[in-house]
């Protein structure tokens, strides 16, 4: 490979170092024209992923007069086109892009980005020299390193046969349709490898979810058990706890006064206020008793305006008081 890289950079810098009319391929005026190309657009290739499938080979044709290559192109073309396991694709857009990878030290690099992004297997640069009487062909591989470097005298100017194709390029194109099925097979198995590997990961996730929640599930039974158990142990609660309350509130009514005597006769009703309060205690007995105490009283006043005999201004009042009280004892049957 060394040997023949000088050789690459003599034939590929005269045949690609051109005007960019030339490397588009477009004849001269008087020229006669050539057949329209029927390649689809680079840009629209689709490299294929079976094993065996055709490899996409472009063609970029480097002749320095388009005219020296015109028959050449047609026999070349028709010649690929009847060879097994190669799709033929025009890759005079690649022209610019591969000069630069001859004079860039990681050429191969970048030609095999070039080929990746136009979707290209491989790729053949030929030129027609010495006014059509010689043929050069060079074949890049897959990874952008050099196939082969040949060059052909032509019994014929400007006329190639289908024998000279066969010895310059039926070889090196099937040492890359190997090299790419090589890449196909090794990227499927690492496809499948990752594809795998990601069943495994996510088995795996699977698997210690299903670990997690079964030990939280056995956690919060251990919990549940443990809590069962302690409020099994723990003292039973007082059946009557002690308490105390105290009510107190006010006392409103209405009261009514009706009597008579010879002097003053009284028949009328005024508001009576006062206050109530109430005092309930209980207090624990043994452990299920409860010992209550229950006190309650109303105090109020209440008084009314009136005359006596003499007609003179009297006042009439009354007054209540109440006081009660419940002792109880309560006892618990049962808890």
């Amino acid at each position: 490979m060394r040997r023949l890289a000088p050789l690459v950079a003599l034939a590929l810098i005269s045949a690609l170092a051109l005007p960019s009319r030339a490397l588009a391929q477009t004849d001269p005026p008087n020229d006669p024209p050539t057949d329209p190309p029927t390649d689809p657009p680079l840009a629209t290739v689709r490299a294929p992923v079976a094993l065996d499938a055709p490899i996409t080979v472009g063609v970029l044709d480097a002749t320095k007069t388009a005219r020296d290559s015109a028959s050449i192109r047609k026999t070349l073309n028709a010649w690929l086109d009847k060879r097994d396991g190669v799709t033929p694709t025009d890759a005079g857009a690649l022209s610019e892009a591969i000069q630069e990878t001859l004079r860039s030290e990681d050429g191969a690099t970048t030609r095999a980005k070039l080929l990746k992004d136009h979707k290209l297997d491989a790729l053949l640069v030929f030129s027609a020299q010495g006014g059509g009487r010689r043929l050069v062909a060079v074949v890049f591989g897959p990874d952008g390193a050099l196939v082969s470097n040949d060059t052909k005298k032509l019994r014929r100017r400007r006329k190639v046969r289908a024998s000279t194709l066969n010895d310059l390029l039926a070889t090196p194109l099937d040492k890359a349709t190997t090299a790419v099925r090589a890449r196909r097979k090794a990227a499927q198995q690492a496809r499948a490898a990752a594809r795998a590997d990601q069943l495994k990961r996510a088995e795996a996730a699977r698997s210690k979810a299903e670990a997690d929640k079964q030990a939280a599930q056995a956690a919060q039974s251990r919990a549940d058990d443990s809590k069962a158990q302690a409020d099994l142990d723990r003292d039973a609660p007082e059946v009557l706890p002690g308490v105390a309350t105290v009510e107190i509130g006010a006392l409103l009514a209405q009261r009514g006064v009706a009597f008579s005597s010879e002097a003053v006769r009284v028949n009328t009703t005024t508001p009576f206020l006062g206050a109530a309060a109430t005092l309930d205690v209980g207090l624990q007995a043994g452990d299920s008793g409860r010992v209550g105490l229950i006190l309650r009283g109303a105090w109020g006043a209440g008084s009314v305006a009136s005359t006596d005999d003499q007609l003179d201004p009297i006042t009439l009042t009354s007054r209540l008081a109440r006081a009660g009280a419940t002792l109880s004892y309560t006892h618990a049957l049962q808890e």
